[in-house]
């Protein structure tokens, strides 16, 4: 597929995604398919469905979603959540709060050190169209991070990614999020509000074409296409 160049890079995306739904299929098997990369898939299928001014498959919520109106679940899985500085949140009265300020602002000598990623939580995650939710082991509901919150978000690694958010106290806060749906929560955020992110171009993991080919999901010629031959 030629590229466009006065087309955004999620233009090209959606463009790109859309014809990969339409050209794909098969079922999951052996080859080394892991949950990870089904759930790129589907974030490949989801993508395509908002190219066609389509609604994504919508899965059931057993909460209320926070945004209402057009928001569609479409994705849930497990997560794990890292914090970086020497503090963590704490969960009041719904909302994630900073419990120690000094783990959260930039400071010298031996608390500099000191501050690195520290495990913070795990759970269930829900991806929306408008917000993804994480509800940590034991909790009573989901907690809710809207996209429109985030200031910015990027792919580390397969799998994770790193974001950072405004809270409701005003501060900016950093943690890392590790699941199969990393992929697609950078999508949801990036293609509204960042469709020019340098991940945008560079985000499925190492080898994915060559499995998706493999399992049947795509063709030779598209898989040049839309993966090189990774």
């Amino acid at each position: 597929m030629a590229k466009d160049p006065s087309k955004s890079r999620f233009q090209r995306f959606l463009d790109e995604g859309a014809e990969f739904v339409e050209e794909t299929g098969g079922i999951p098997g052996s080859n080394g398919w892991s949950d990870h990369d089904e759930a790129v898939f589907t974030t490949y299928e989801i993508i395509g469905y908002i190219a066609h001014d389509m609604v994504p498959p919508r899965i059931a919520s057993t909460f209320r979603l926070a945004y209402g109106g057009d928001e569609v679940l479409v994705a849930s899985g497990l997560y794990s959540r890292s914090i970086f500085g020497t503090g963590g949140l704490q969960q009041e009265s719904g909302r994630w709060t900073p419990n120690v300020v000094r783990g959260y602002r930039k400071v010298k000598g031996l608390e500099a050190r000191r501050q690195r990623w520290r495990p913070q939580d795990a759970g269930e995650i829900y991806v929306s169209t408008k917000a993804y939710y994480l509800r940590p082991k034991g909790a009573p509901a989901p907690i809710c991070f809207g996209f429109d919150r985030v200031v910015e978000t990027a792919i580390v690694a397969p799998g994770l990614i790193e974001t950072s958010l405004n809270f409701d106290d005003g501060g900016t806060y950093k943690f890392q999020v590790q699941s199969d749906w990393a992929e697609l929560v950078f999508w949801m955020w990036a293609g509204v509000f960042a469709p020019h992110h340098p991940d945008c171009s560079n985000w499925t993991p190492p080898g994915w074409g060559a499995r998706a080919r493999l399992e049947g999901r795509v063709d030779r010629s598209i898989t040049k296409n839309l993966f090189g031959d990774s």
